[in-house]
């Protein structure tokens, strides 16, 4: 062979060398498929890319072969996750399950590339080690039910941003999201059992809370130092919130809740400085000792009534500036001492104030430039303006204002243009008024030749401060036809004479013309 030739066919071989070294080292380093494999009702494969799936229902084990896998997609199952099944599976990014599932101890313990875990369905409870050390973990949601979620469960969580929950949600442990310091939203669909000690504790990056139904007990620390939380929200009522619940929430400004609370802790919500408004809208037990100690409210509104304010309470809550409110709608029962030394500028109260069980100092050093009462006690603190008495509430001579609580009743003329209103107060009848207001009237449906047409007669006002209004239709115009509502046929009888007339005239003429 010349040696012209020698070299490219060396060239070609050299390269056909290296190509099936490169292609062994390929698959050397490549996934080993797995084929769709039985595991009683459970299949699974893998593909060489790492995308382990599953379908069918049963048990999910530990296997050898589960460490390359990148993600996981499970059908709609049932499936049982066993303990420590993806344990240290550090190359798994994405866990998808559409349907129910439950979860064992360390289930993705040490899965430090996990980012995310959807679940479409319920999962029973979370053990406290089933997300240990997942330290790349940022999104969590669950499309229906949690069970309890343990102790420590996301402790560790470092990446953790969101969690959705779609459904109710067991008891959530003390600890369980402690330090997650990326978590800003948590949302729960439904109801939770309760909260634990501590359980979001300084979870610094969270600022929004939302649970759409009811909550069993927050206790003490739940959401201490959470210094981005500005927003707190629960749609229906709530057990007792203990101490220290919300202590240095910094940027907290709005809480609410739509139902009732049990009692509110002592320094619940102490320092909370930017919190300016609460609204509960329901009943609420015992407020605690310094539990909104030094806020910045400018309004606080119950619905219902408060059993007890216990000493301090809203000490240096209020702003000052003006007006700064505090109502509650229904009764309030005993109030301790200094509970209302504070910048509160107006107090209003629909029901009934415990003025025998007050303390001689409640309301000491106050501001108080309105206090509107239920009108049963207004003469009783307007006979004390300027004096100690009733833990110095009027001290300062406040307007005192009495609240009525108001009805009325329409007394109408059968013809309408008269009407007496009968205006009714609840607390007393020493309060009842009658009102004889101007009538005005305006057509509503006009007549027609054979239907009378009907007015709207109408009275409104206000009466110490409460509007009234009302109205009543008379069916008074009469048709435009007659007076009787029957049709005027004149006109036709006569149009219709003098057509038979010019009839017989013409008749008559052609006859006579005829005969010519």
């Amino acid at each position: 062979m010349s040696l012209r030739w020698t070299v490219p066919i060396a060239a070609v071989a050299l390269a056909a060398l290296c190509l099936f070294i490169l292609d062994g080292t390929s698959d050397s380093e490549a996934v080993e498929p797995i084929p769709p494999t039985p595991e009683g009702d459970l299949w699974y494969q893998m593909d060489e890319e790492g995308n382990l799936e599953f379908w069918g229902n049963g048990t999910i084990f530990y296997d050898d072969r589960w460490s390359g896998c990148i993600t996981v997609t499970v059908g709609d199952g049932p499936v049982n996750f066993a303990p420590g099944a993806f344990e240290n599976c550090t190359s798994l990014t994405t866990v998808t399950i559409d349907g129910n599932a439950g979860l064992g101890d360390r289930v993705f313990g040490g899965c430090i590339s996990l980012t995310a875990l959807s679940i479409g369905g319920n999962v029973g409870d979370i053990p406290s080690t089933a997300f240990e050390d997942c330290s790349s973990l940022t999104t969590l949601s669950i499309g229906g039910n949690v069970g309890d979620i343990a102790s420590h469960a996301f402790e560790d969580c470092a990446s953790l941003t969101t969690l959705s929950i779609g459904g109710n949600v067991g008891d959530i442990a003390s600890t369980a999201f402690r330090e997650c310091a990326l978590l800003t939203t948590l949302s729960i669909g439904g109801n939770a059992a309760g909260i634990g000690n501590s359980a979001f504790e300084d979870c610094s990056s969270l600022t929004a809370l939302s649970i759409g139904g009811n909550v069993g007990d927050i206790a003490s620390n739940a959401f201490k130092d959470c210094s981005s939380l500005t927003t707190f929200s629960i749609e229906g009522n709530v057990g007792d919130i203990g101490q220290n619940t919300f202590d240095k929430c910094t940027s907290l400004i709005i809480v609410t809740i739509g139902g009732n609370v049990g009692d509110i802790g002592q320094y619940a919500l102490y320092n909370c400085a930017s919190l300016t408004t609460v609204t509960i809208g329901g009943n609420v037990g015992d407020i605690g000792k310094n539990a909104f100690n030094n806020c910045n409210l400018e309004t606080f509104e119950v619905t219902g009534g408060i059993d007890s304010i216990s000493d301090r309470a809203f000490k240096d809550a209020f702003t000052g500036s003006h007006p700064s409110i505090f109502t509650v709608h229904g009764n309030i029962g005993p109030i301790g001492p200094v509970a209302f030394e504070s910048s509160l500028t107006e107090l209003n109260v629909y029901g009934t104030l415990d003025l025998d069980n007050m303390a001689s100092d409640a309301f000491q050093n106050n501001c108080l430039e309105r206090v509107n009462v239920r009108c049963t006690q207004a003469q009783t603190l307007i006979g004390a303006q300027g004096t100690d008495a009733y833990g110095m509430i009027v001290k300062n001579n406040p307007v005192v204002r009495a609240l009525h609580d108001y009805s009325a009743a329409y007394g109408w003329s059968d013809d309408g243009k008269a009407c007496t209103v009968h205006i009714v107060c609840a607390n007393s009848s020493d309060h009842n008024h009658d009102e004889n207001p101007t009538v005005t009237s305006s057509v509503k449906i006009q007549p027609t030749e054979t239907e009378m047409g009907t007015t709207e007669y109408s009275v409104s006002g206000t009466y110490d401060g409460f509007a009234y209004s009302s109205t009543k239709d008379v069916q008074d115009i009469p048709a435009t036809g007659g007076s009787d509502g029957k049709k005027d046929n004149t006109v036709l009888y006569v149009i219709a004479g003098v057509a038979a007339a010019a009839v017989l005239i013409g008749g008559a003429a052609f006859l006579i013309l005829r005969k010519r």
